[in-house]
């Protein structure tokens, strides 16, 4: 089977997560820039000011604009060549355009583009190229700016001084003589002399006055100077963490392992792994026809806590789901692993085992970004994680906004369904016959996660809604407690107990829930807000009856009864809030009509709103 066919269809998705779930480009920030029209003044000490407050990151780019009327494109002969940025605070240290290697010294293009789109008839702009450098400017330290058409040594003719403009004896050698810059009140300077009143590296930094140390600034209605200076730094923005859902994190083999254990249906499943083998997702495994007790190694203890091997999370999320996370922040300007991490947790354990190594993260974002709060961004299952976190207000203070695509805060029906009869993680083809993980191996693997049993509705849940949808009714009583109907939280509870289902497990449910639910409306400050998908067939309850009822009852069946969400998180799991109650503690709710997949797709609705 072809894989990049078999990655497109493995849409492994699974309750409340995403089981199958770039080199950054460079972000140019304009550092300081001046597009004036005709007819306006530059004031040269304002922005040598300004160039000096806050430059910061690897320089990039020069552009300034230049009259095609009154000069031609050789008048830039050795302009990359000659052109500097200069560090005022640094011994006057600067650094020059990018010069490719082997360049015939009379190729006026190099380092070098000119474009005329969007600019004045007459004008086109001439950027420099400065990147081939890697020069990092150094924050708080005054920048200079010089372009120069002339040779070194060539007396300085025809150049530009940001500081002190440009200048030369006989006006008649301005090229800009009707549109563009005024000479120097003095003497030009003599690079072959170092000596002259307007040596850029020498301009003093003191005072206010325009015509400072005999330097001629623009004062005409004719000043027209247009120039962009930038880098590659990103605007200042708070760093942002990403948290995935229910088996959004990779696996792998810690060391070679032998596995032999049953396999759950009466069997006995035998397999070598390798060390660093990737078990999840592996997709030629996942795409097997069969049982796929290849996954078996993913199962816990029956205590909840103990492995049943050695594996390792591999720092990556699970491309098969989450691939587009990645690109759409460092769309965004981003930058991983400096404003933009990725949280990969064990998921099968207990959602509150995460908070140190959250908070060790959050440190970690707040001392590469130099900022002193995070955003969380967070899908399904890892919206429980960062609320967790935010519960402890100490930790809350270090989160400025939780974004929530998704989060079954209160549970989803979906869990249930997935530990009580297995539910296939993978993508239908038609009716029953899905490409992925088999239900039985759902269920396999679930019976022992806590993190499983956090998914299932809350009592908080049953309290918010009727009693005729509640999650299970139970008309045939499959336990043989002699209860029937639509159960209540208690029910449900007893209805599993007496099923024989982990209760250890499903006590690190409830206590989670019992410590979070009550609280979800106290933010304790971080502002809350929640995308929530809508106007999808979303499982709401499961019920247990019979084919045939009249005269006697026959053939039992198990029906799904379905409600208002994103197809696997009910509406009100996620947003907390109906007509007659809010628990969410959201500054804003959204909705969007898409799939819980779907939330994490980068130009769906979803991630714009983000």
């Amino acid at each position: 089977m072809n894989k990049e066919w078999v990655a497109q269809i493995l849409g492994l998705i699974f309750c409340l997560g995403i089981f199958v779930v770039f080199t950054p480009k460079t972000w140019a920030v304009p550092i300081a820039q001046q597009n004036q029209d005709y007819g306006f003044s530059l004031i040269v000490w304002q922005l040598i000011q300004e160039l000096g407050s806050n430059l910061s990151g690897t320089a990039q780019s020069f552009t300034f604009r230049i009259s095609t009327t009154r000069s031609n494109q050789n008048q830039f002969d050795y302009t990359a060549e000659n052109s500097r940025i200069y560090d005022k605070s640094n011994n006057n240290s600067y650094i020059s355009g990018c010069v490719p290697a082997n360049s015939p010294p009379n190729d006026s293009l190099r380092g070098l583009s000119f474009s005329t789109a969007n600019v004045p008839l007459g004008y086109q702009d001439v950027t420099i190229d400065f990147s081939c450098r890697n020069y990092d400017f150094i924050l708080g330290h005054k920048y200079l700016i010089k372009i120069s058409n002339a040779n070194t040594g060539n007396s300085g003719s025809g150049q530009i001084l940001f500081a002190a403009a440009s200048y030369a004896n006989n006006p008649n050698s301005d090229y800009f003589s009707e549109g563009g810059l005024k000479y120097a009140n003095g003497n030009k300077f003599d690079y072959a002399n170092n000596s002259g009143s307007c040596n850029p590296s020498a301009y003093t930094w003191n005072g206010t006055n325009p015509f400072h140390n005999g330097c001629y600034v623009w004062t005409t209605a004719k000043d027209d100077l247009f120039f962009s200076l930038s880098n590659n730094a990103h605007p200042p923005k708070l760093p942002v963490i990403f948290i995935p859902g229910i088996g959004g994190s990779e696996f792998k083999a810690s060391q070679q392992i032998f596995w032999s254990a049953p396999d759950g249906h009466g069997g006995t499943y035998q397999h070598a792994y390798d060390t660093d083998e990737k078990i999840w997702v592996n997709q030629d495994e996942a795409t097997k026809l069969g049982n796929d007790d290849y996954f078996d190694i993913l199962r816990l203890k029956a205590d909840g806590q103990t492995p049943e091997s050695s594996l390792n999370l591999t720092g990556n999320l699970t491309p098969f789901g989450y691939s587009e996370i990645d690109p759409f922040f460092a769309g965004m300007g981003f930058v991983k692993g400096t404003n933009f991490f990725v949280f990969p947790y064990d998921w099968r354990k207990d959602v509150r085992t995460t908070k140190d190594d959250l908070d060790n993260l959050i440190e970690t974002a707040r001392q590469k970004s130099g900022q002193t709060k995070v955003n969380l961004v967070v899908h399904s299952m890892g919206g429980l994680v960062a609320r967790y976190y935010i519960s402890d207000a100490a930790k809350a203070a270090k989160v400025n906004k939780l974004i929530e695509l998704g989060v079954p805060h209160l549970g989803t029906v979906d869990g249930l369904e997935a530990i009580m009869y297995g539910k296939p993680a993978g993508r239908q083809i038609i009716g029953d016959f899905y490409i992925g993980i088999a239900a039985s191996e759902v269920k396999d693997i679930f019976q022992n996660l806590p993190s499983a049993f956090q998914l299932l509705p809350s009592n908080h849940y049953f309290k918010s809604i009727s009693d005729n949808l509640s999650p299970f009714r139970d008309d045939r009583d499959i336990d043989n407690d002699k209860i029937t109907g639509s159960l209540t939280y208690n029910q449900t509870k007893n209805l599993l107990t007496n099923l024989s289902y982990n209760m250890v497990t499903f006590t690190f449910g409830e206590q989670l829930h019992n410590s979070i639910d009550p609280i979800l409306n106290q933010t304790n400050g971080t502002k809350i807000y929640e995308i929530v998908g809508s106007s999808q067939p979303t499982l709401g309850q499961i019920h247990e009856t019979w084919w045939i009822t009249w005269p006697i009852n026959l053939i039992p069946k198990t029906d799904e009864i379905y409600i208002n969400g994103d197809d696997t998180v009910p509406l009100y799991s996620a947003s907390l809030k109906n007509d007659s109650l809010d628990l969410s503690g959201a500054d804003k709710i959204y909705y969007v009509e898409q799939r819980h997949a779907d939330l994490v797709s980068q130009n769906g609705i979803a991630m714009q709103t983000v």
